[in-house]
């Protein structure tokens, strides 16, 4: 695993035992079915916030 995911992993496991639910589509030797969809977070099951 490269140092940037690393990094993120041990930013989500915070994030994660503070209840915050992470999901990552992992797309490795696979055709991405959102490859157009922009990165995003979901507050509450209700607002969706663009990550630019």
């Amino acid at each position: 695993m490269s140092g940037w995911w690393n990094t993120k992993c041990r930013y989500y496991k915070a994030h994660a035992l503070a209840g915050e639910q992470i999901r990552i589509l992992d797309v490795t030797d696979r055709p991405n079915p959102i490859a157009n969809a922009q990165d995003f977070w979901m507050f509450d099951r209700s607002e969706v916030v663009l990550v630019n």
